[in-house]
């Protein structure tokens, strides 16, 4: 499985922990919302021969584990096995609009702003302010 790191991943981490700690649920709910939405662009710029590839791009989650709320974007299966492969094969000819790092470049792009915008969520789910 490829792994990736992006500027400020520690900070983002630890501002959405923190409110995690508090309200877990929530927090979950939320995540799980903003990765529908990145998944959702994932599904945009992922390359299309039959569709079986860009059809089992899933979320899954929100999992918590203690004081830690994660969500993930899955691709690939027995559907289709060379998800990888076209994940990292930027000398591939994708298609117009389409492209490799299907997952990780929607997902980079989304990072800066996802702490924000699930504490805007976490507020919406919960139908009150947090304190």
């Amino acid at each position: 499985m490829a792994s990736f790191k992006f500027d400020g991943a520690d900070r983002m981490r630890a501002r959405i922990q923190a409110i995690a700690r508090q309200f877990p649920d929530r927090v979950g709910a939320a995540l799980r919302i903003e990765t529908e939405v990145i998944a959702t662009e994932c599904k945009r710029v992922t390359p299309v021969d039959l569709g079986n590839l860009v059809n089992s791009i899933h979320v899954v989650g929100p999992e918590i584990r203690g004081r830690n709320v994660g969500t993930a974007i899955v691709a690939g299966g027995p559907s289709a096995p060379y998800a990888l492969i076209v994940h990292e094969d930027l000398d591939a000819q994708h298609g117009p609009g389409k492209q490799a790092k299907y997952i990780e470049q929607p997902l980079m792009q989304a990072a800066p702003e996802l702490p924000r915008k699930i504490g805007e969520r976490v507020v919406i789910v919960g139908g009150d302010r947090l304190s």
